[in-house]
């Protein structure tokens, strides 16, 4: 059913996701580097986005090496 799909987050959302989840994180004593996109969900915008708080990262069950958009 088309209208039971998740929507997509706006380049707010996922920034606010990403910022909430690094601070959670370091109040725990985490210092997180990787991250790892749920569900394998993720588009070029998004990566831009992981990619001002984390290091790296990496599809959740991505397969193979290189695949596209990572090189």
């Amino acid at each position: 059913d088309p209208d039971d799909q998740p929507r997509k987050l706006t380049t707010t959302q996922v920034t606010q996701e990403l910022a909430n989840s690094k601070s959670a994180l370091a109040a725990q004593g985490i210092n997180a580097v990787s991250f790892a996109a749920p569900y394998c969900d993720y588009d070029m915008p998004v990566l831009s986005q992981i990619a001002k708080y984390y290091s790296s990262s990496r599809g959740f069950a991505d397969t193979g090496y290189n695949s596209w958009p990572n090189s």
